[in-house]
């Protein structure tokens, strides 16, 4: 056991659970942005106890106070050391708890808040804070590590991947930023929805993750890698959301069945190859192309036509011959072949008058849109506009027009507005909302004979539940009637409401809105298993165009529009 098996960690030392226990359970709460949206994983870690985890375990518990001069020791020694290193211990505690309590937040995203602002410029500071920590610390384990090979003769493994130089005895986190030395490796085995390796990445590390459940897997793959790997925008990968393909000028030979050699110049090598095995070419529709034997590329058409000039010369077709049959033409060309006779280099490349890679978001933003959009045309008639209840003008009559997918007024000119023209999403007629949920309840039979009417099977009506809007349905049951009727009300305060928007069914049993019997579980399972289980329709979630906000609108409402 070497002297590194005693170097304390933070972890195992001291860290503020409380302020990150607080902290985690907040950003539970948070959607927006993070990566908890990407797929709602059984046992998804709150980053920020992962981002405490893995700096507690890679930074020394002394890290701040290493040393203090007291005033008055004691006069015993013993308790003169006792008593400094406590003082140390509490010094160094405090210290840790202000930075990790800094370190430790996801901050909010408001932009105009200057109070969101500074947590998050905090955050920030304390996170390139934490970097220079763990990499000076693991600066001293890879100095330590050289120094007991000196002693017993065995490199360390990282010192020969990363060929150290044997006189070099000191490593800085300069080497280890350089490249020079290696990184921190954090390893999870059982990495799950990525949260340990991806605060491990955020604080400078080395991250491998692993999981033997394949849904984990892909959530790390989108998580970790995919975003590192095909985030940025690419000037030569094919997309759909970037800039057009950079130009690229060739010069090329095409062998034909007669031996003969055909020359050409072209922007674009992999449809001109096309063309000439197809027959669209002229000189190769008579003679058969066989291959394609040599290829250059330029920067300029103009370079490229001088070499395809220069190549149709007699001297330089007897070269290509003679180069062409000892065998030497493929090692004078831009590179090998791929399995189709074109140049390898343009595997998976942007072609001229292609778009190229956007970058990830983009993309996805694109193929979402690009599904949206056919969806829209193949079952948008199936959720009509609701009528604004608000709406003051007159409101035009609408159809369905299944070449955009979208509702528009009678006899108004229709844009195709597929992607690739002008994209107006979510775009209604005037004195129309867009239908976004329709909100529906199973029901049963009530138990009681002399009652007969239908019971929903609801635990709670809340509609919304933010800061100065609070709105539920109100179920209201009128005499002589078996079904209830719901009705929509909007408060700004919870306590305002004169009924329990919380107080329905619990633990499967649910009350009689008419008589007040219990509709119990057994009941209730009894009913669903002889098939003779209901619904109803409450109420729709709407949105107005360009507008933030839903709006509620009851059964009543739009009863004659529902899907």
């Amino acid at each position: 056991m070497n002297k590194n098996d005693h170097d304390l960690r933070l972890i195992e030392d001291y860290l503020p659970i409380e302020a990150i226990s607080a902290e985690a359970s907040r950003e539970k709460s948070v959607r927006k942005g993070h990566i908890s949206t990407l797929h709602l994983w059984w046992a998804r870690r709150p980053l920020v106890a992962c981002r405490a985890a893995v700096y507690g375990a890679l930074v020394p518990a002394d890290r701040w106070v290493k040393d203090i001069k007291m005033k008055n020791p004691p006069a015993d020694p013993a308790k003169a050391e006792a008593s400094k290193n406590g003082k140390k211990k509490g010094l160094n505690r405090k210290a840790a708890k202000d930075f990790v309590t800094k370190l430790c937040r996801y901050p909010k995203t408001n932009p105009t808040n200057r109070t969101d602002i500074k947590i998050k410029e905090e955050t920030e500071r304390a996170i390139v804070e934490a970097q220079r920590h763990i990499l000076e610390a693991h600066a001293d384990r890879l100095t330590a590590e050289l120094a007991e090979a000196k002693e017993t003769g065995k490199r360390p493994a990282w010192a020969d991947e990363f060929k150290w130089p044997k006189g070099e005895k000191q490593v800085t986190r300069a080497d280890i930023e350089a490249g020079r030395a290696p990184r921190p490796r954090v390893l999870d085995m059982f990495a799950g929805g990525g949260a340990i390796p991806l605060e491990a990445l955020r604080l400078g590390c080395e991250a491998y993750a692993l999981d033997l459940n394949p849904v984990a897997h892909i959530i790390e793959l989108c998580t970790l890698v995919y975003p590192q790997k095909y985030g940025k925008p690419d000037p030569n990968a094919r997309g759909m959301t970037g800039l057009p393909a950079p130009q690229r000028f060739w010069t090329y030979v095409i062998r034909c069945e007669d031996d003969s050699f055909y020359i050409g110049q072209t922007d674009n090598i992999v449809r001109r190859y096309e063309d000439h095995l197809s027959g669209k070419a002229e000189w190769t529709a008579t003679h058969k192309p066989v291959e394609l034997i040599h290829w250059e590329e330029f920067k300029t058409r103009e370079e490229a036509v001088a070499r395809e000039q220069e190549l149709k010369t007699g001297f330089r077709r007897k070269w290509l011959k003679r180069e062409w049959d000892a065998g030497r033409l493929a090692s004078r060309q831009a590179g090998p072949k791929n399995a189709n006779g074109l140049p390898a280099s343009l595997e998976g490349l942007a072609q001229p008058g292609e778009t190229t890679w956007g970058g990830l978001a983009e993309e996805v933003r694109y193929w979402g849109e690009w599904v949206l959009e056919r969806v829209r045309r193949e079952i948008g008639d199936l959720y009509p506009p609701i009528p604004d209840p608000q709406y003051k003008g007159k409101r035009p009559e609408i159809e369905f027009d299944r070449k955009t997918g979208r509702w528009v007024a009678k006899g108004e000119d229709k844009k195709n507005t597929l992607l690739g023209e002008q994209h107006e999403r979510d775009e209604v007629p005037p004195g129309y909302l867009t239908p976004v949920a329709y909100l529906w309840t199973r029901t049963v039979k009530c138990k009681n004979p002399a009652c007969q009417g239908n019971v929903p099977l609801l635990k709670q009506t809340w509609l919304c539940k933010s800061e100065g809007r609070y709105v539920a349905m109100k179920m209201i049951a009128s005499r002589g009637q078996r079904d209830v009727r719901f009705e929509i009300v909007e408060r700004r305060r919870a306590s305002d409401f004169d009924f329990d928007p919380s107080g329905f069914s619990r633990g499967g049993n649910a009350t009689c809105p008419f008589c007040g019997t219990v509709a119990d579980v057994d009941h209730v399972k009894n009913e669903g298993w002889a098939g003779r289980m209901g619904s109803q329709f409450m109420a729709v979630v709407c949105i107005r165009p360009n507008r933030q906000g839903k709006i509620y609108l009851s059964a009543a409402d739009c009863a004659s529009l529902i899907p």
